[in-house]
């Protein structure tokens, strides 16, 4: 293993502020995922709606939370001029997410016979790195500029 150490300071650092983002990202995640299991126990026992269908709705609220806290405090130094396509881009690849989702709950209740709640935890639980990976180097990465910095 390195020791980040002996790496010059832009290498150590951007793998602390990496850590960092990573540690930060977990609790923004979890109030997401508290938001989102909230409204899929309320749309499946209460509006009766399947939970699939129940899913995508959930997700979408609960990832929009997840994309606000990102914004203000995961990747706080993305660019204003970036902002108008963030939450487009946020919005296109947490479909490749909420499809990863679904497919696990899927795997998980219509074939494993697991309960929804404990299966959607998995599936979040699955889906978390991607999703975290999505918005570190696709939609919040720092932006160069032409001289490189």
């Amino acid at each position: 293993m390195e020791d980040s150490a002996a790496l010059p300071e832009s290498a150590g650092g951007s793998r602390r502020s990496a850590l960092l983002q990573f540690l930060k990202s977990i609790p923004c995640s979890a109030l997401g995922f508290g938001l989102d299991a909230l409204i899929l126990v309320t749309l499946v026992e209460l509006g009766r709606i399947h939970y699939l269908g129940a899913n995508a709705l959930s997700f979408i609220a609960g990832s929009s939370i997840v994309f606000v806290l990102n914004l203000r405090w995961v990747f706080p130094r993305s660019e204003a001029s970036q902002r108008s396509w963030e939450y487009p881009l946020f919005l296109a690849l947490a479909a490749g997410g909420l499809a990863l989702n679904s497919l696990f709950l899927w795997i998980l209740v219509s074939g494993l016979g697991i309960w929804y709640l404990p299966a959607k935890v998995g599936a979040a639980c699955a889906v978390f790195l991607y999703n975290f990976a999505c918005r570190k180097y696709l939609i919040f990465r720092k932006r160069r500029n032409a001289t490189g910095e």
